[in-house]
């Protein structure tokens, strides 16, 4: 079986969800991350949010610098060539001793969030930006309200928007990009242009 057929038939329903926020970093570890306690409901909202975005994907094919997918397909790309999600997942991955819950000042600003799903053995890493109300100098200029009975009142929570799909997945040693830009622009990989540049550099 591929790994895409496993990422296809991954059982998502029955999975235990860990959702971590994270941003980027100027030291080593290129990335920080805290994991985000939640609740069953919005857990079962991510797990029918990346069994629905898999089923839709019907095709993949091979990342490479100029190509495209579309909305039923996805590319795949190796996961030993994106340092930036290595980086990440190293995060996410640590000893549960060095994890850290979220507050709400690291959800404030943070560039993506990722759903782990595991189920026995296998886990299947789902990752997307954040919406651009994510920024704290967007969400100054809120008015947080509710509609409750019948009436809209104003409330000191904050809220946060998750989309119902995912930029990108990873299982095993394989990604699947379903937006290559929000992939580029959140591990900021470059390697597979800078080979292309030296290829065409090489050819006369």
């Amino acid at each position: 079986m591929t790994e895409f057929d496993l990422w296809k038939s991954f059982n998502y329903q029955e999975s235990n969800v860990q959702l971590w926020v994270f941003k980027k970093s100027q030291s080593s570890a290129k990335f920080r991350g805290w994991h985000v306690k939640t609740d069953p409901a919005i857990e079962q909202l991510f797990r029918d949010a990346a069994s629905k975005d898999v089923t839709l994907t019907t095709e993949h094919l091979s990342y490479q610098p100029l190509s495209q997918n579309n909305e039923n397909s996805c590319l795949t790309h190796s996961l030993s060539e994106s340092e930036g999600l290595t980086a990440l997942l190293n995060v996410v991955n640590q000893p549960a001793t060095e994890n850290i819950d979220a507050k709400l000042k690291h959800l404030k600003g943070a560039i993506g969030y990722l759903v782990k799903f595991q189920f026995d053995s296998q886990v299947v890493y789902a990752i997307r930006k954040t919406a651009p109300t994510w920024k704290p100098k967007i969400r100054n200029s809120f008015i947080n309200a509710i509609f409750q009975n019948g009436e809209l009142s104003a409330t000191p929570e904050e809220t946060f928007s998750f989309d119902d799909y995912f930029d990108f997945y990873c299982i095993n040693e394989v990604i699947f990009i379903k937006s290559k830009r929000a992939y580029e622009s959140t591990t900021s990989d470059k390697k597979s242009y800078q080979r292309n540049f030296d290829s065409l550099l090489i050819d006369p």
